[in-house]
């Protein structure tokens, strides 16, 4: 994916910019381009409008949107949940490691029920994924990303890191370089308008000032 005035990484490409300089706008023409060419995984729907459902099997169902259209192959994932104790220890181990305390319920998973807990939920009782917090609905949508068996070529995201704080998100950028760009030798890219740094050397950033894509 290069273009003559903007010659993007191999590798990964951070897009900054102020809402509504164009940095979605240079996404989607990206995805226009060449999703004829490469196989393209893009999420342009925020976290908020992941569908929140308590039955798992509900996530089977779903009628499409534009925004479920984006979340489709997360919500095939989350299907494969129910009686699955791997899958599930594999959800909870990521979360671990992120030190973020909320865990998927085991019991109530391999059951079929899509709930989380806590030790600091005041209830002590298990909740349903609207009830979590932005950044945990966001972490739990990267891990299933990442468990997403479709193979892609290009993965793009917008504005997929508005929730983060700072530790957090640099733990979520080193995750992101190392499951998709070392070890699948995808093309990410990602619109933000977070300030990035200490990124490898092979990733390239980007500023949207003015109408122009400039290097950083």
């Amino acid at each position: 994916m290069q273009e003559q005035s903007f010659e993007p990484s191999e590798h990964l490409n951070i897009i900054t910019g102020a809402n509504g300089f164009g940095k979605t706008l240079l996404l989607q023409s990206l995805v226009n381009q060449y999703q004829s060419e490469y196989n393209i995984k893009s999420i342009f729907a925020s976290i908020h409008h992941f569908k929140a459902h308590a039955e798992i099997q509900q996530y089977a169902n779903i009628k499409t949107t534009a925004a479920d259209n984006d979340f489709k192959q997360e919500y095939a994932t989350i299907t494969q949940l129910t009686d699955n104790q791997d899958l599930i220890n594999d959800c909870n181990s990521f979360f671990q490691a992120l030190n973020i305390s909320t865990r998927l319920s085991l019991a109530n998973a391999k059951s079929g029920w899509l709930l989380f807990n806590n030790p600091n939920y005041k209830s002590k009782t298990t909740i349903t994924f609207d009830k979590i917090s932005p950044s945990e609905k966001a972490i739990f949508a990267l891990w299933l990303l990442i468990k997403n068996n479709t193979k892609f070529d290009v993965l793009i995201l917008d504005d997929f890191d508005n929730h983060f704080d700072e530790v957090l998100l640099s733990k979520v950028y080193a995750i992101i370089i190392d499951e998709f760009v070392d070890k699948r030798g995808v093309q990410v890219f990602i619109a933000t308008n977070r300030k990035i740094l200490n990124l490898n050397a092979i990733s390239k950033q980007f500023k949207i000032e003015n109408g122009l894509v400039c290097n950083i």
